[in-house]
């Protein structure tokens, strides 16, 4: 996608954000309620907090580290603006609409308009690209402390608009999560899939080149997966990759990339990244998994690794790494053992 039309999407994203950071404040202003001013002036900080993150995605924009997320970037353009024109309706209406209906409704209505599939798909992104620093992290909670508000209060408990709407707007979330989540993770052990990888690693290798970062691909197998398949069942092997799958999100960092990258592969793109502690972590994986082993036998694992720093195309040179991971760890493979290439 053009990256003046990306940026212009995360702008337009910014602008309604930016939007409802004046509506919370002209609600926290004009209620008289004390914990409906509260309400409101959690979902005023909660917004700011989504400003801030679209601010840094428009960073990364510029600097050429999004990937193409939309099909059709024209199109949603024209969606967001038109969106844009509906909340600023909110916002010319505001007087009416406080007078003439329960300020609960408005701010719901005001949550409903920003549940745009693109505006989903960009806060999806950002949360499994970096969680920790992420504003759209707490979302679903976000929205729940508007919808759990209208359920407890009185003027509004007998009402069936109301009560439809919250339920609207809650299902409305819920299918858009599922949407954009579904193509990018793995359905049976909840991890990033081959596609969400490639989409999750791309901003994370530009920034560790940005950075001057040694970035480390490891690459794990889940030793004779057939033969636990044909011995105790698909069932107990499909209990094998979860376990795997819950071996290596413990022992990495949140900011850590780790996906299902086939059949019994498991990838984990680690940036930045001690080299000294490549071969610890990898051991602690295979000492959780061997301990915790769903079987009556210990499983193993054979991990390889590889660790550089990325040239001017970091793209192509954190493909580089992924194949010398590949060959450091079919050189370990079915053995159980640790192969680490280090290429700083």
């Amino acid at each position: 996608m053009p990256t003046k039309l990306t940026e212009q999407i995360l702008r337009q994203c910014l602008g309604l954000d930016c939007q409802a950071v004046t509506l919370y404040r002209r609600l926290a202003q004009t209620v008289e309620v004390p914990h409906l001013k509260a309400l409101f002036e959690t979902m005023l900080r909660e917004e700011n907090a989504h400003v801030a993150t679209w601010k840094r995605l428009i960073e990364s924009c510029t600097e050429g580290l999004l990937p193409n997320l939309f099909v059709n970037p024209s199109q949603v353009s024209q969606d967001l603006a038109e969106l844009g024109r509906r909340v600023q309706r909110l916002h010319d209406q505001f007087d009416i609409l406080v007078q003439c209906n329960h300020p609960l409704l408005l701010a719901l209505r005001l949550e409903f308009y920003l549940l745009h599939p693109a505006v989903m798909k960009l806060m999806h992104y950002m949360r499994g690209v970096d969680p920790v620093v992420s504003g759209f992290t707490a979302y679903e909670s976000h929205l729940g402390h508007l919808l759990d508000a209208m359920q407890r209060e009185p003027a509004l408990v007998s009402s069936l608009d109301a009560e439809l709407l919250s339920e609207a707007v809650r299902n409305v979330y819920q299918a858009f999560e599922m949407s954009v989540n579904a193509p990018l993770r793995d359905g049976l052990t909840g991890l990033l899939n081959r596609q969400g990888l490639r989409v999750a690693e791309a901003p994370l290798l530009h920034l560790a080149r940005r950075n001057g970062d040694p970035v480390a691909f490891m690459l794990t197998d889940v030793d004779k997966l057939q033969w636990i398949n044909e011995t105790y069942g698909h069932t107990r092997g499909d209990e094998v990759l979860r376990q795997a799958a819950l071996s290596l999100r413990t022992h990495l960092r949140q900011s850590d990339l780790v996906g299902r990258f086939g059949g019994d592969e498991f990838l984990a793109v680690l940036a930045p990244v001690e080299p000294a502690s490549l071969e610890p972590i990898a051991r602690k994986v295979q000492q959780q998994l061997a301990q915790e082993s769903p079987l009556p036998v210990p499983v193993t694992v054979s991990i390889g690794v590889a660790c550089g720093r990325l040239t001017d195309n970091p793209l192509d040179s954190g493909n580089n790494l992924l194949v010398a991971a590949e060959r450091a760890m079919h050189a370990v493979l079915q053995r159980g053992r640790i192969s680490i290439v280090d290429l700083c």
